[in-house]
Formats: structure tokens, sequence, C-alpha cells
């Protein structure tokens, strides 16, 4: 289970300028499945006034069958 896991956009990034993400949030589980609720969208380092800035959009949000 990925409950633990941080969301940390700039070690999505690693050295690009630009990245994708799938990221899962909340968890419904019972015996039979796990449905999840996941968050899609992109990660752009940018650069204003010689400070380097992270912008995170959210593309995408729904719960999905795991």
């Amino acid at each position: 289970m990925e409950l633990k896991k941080k969301f940390d956009p700039i070690a999505i990034l690693g050295g690009q300028e630009m990245a994708n993400f799938k990221f899962s949030r909340a968890f419904i589980e019972s015996t039979d499945m796990t449905d999840g609720f996941i968050f899609n969208g992109k990660i752009r380092r940018i650069i204003k006034d010689n400070k380097a800035n992270i912008d995170v959009n959210v593309e995408s949000s729904t719960w999905q069958k795991l």
C-alpha cells in the first residue's frame, strides 16, 4: 500500500525540466477488490527572476480499480 508514500515533485522531476506523474492518494479495500483515488498530471521546473520554482498541474483525479 502506498499510504505513507510522500508526494515529492522535486524527486519526481530529478534532472528533467518536465515530468508526468500518477499518484495514489486514498484507498478503499474489501476482501474482493481495492479502489484507489488517483491523481494524474505534470510537474514543470520554472526559472523566474533567477529563482527555481516547481509548477504542479493536476490534469485528472478519479477513483480506479487497482
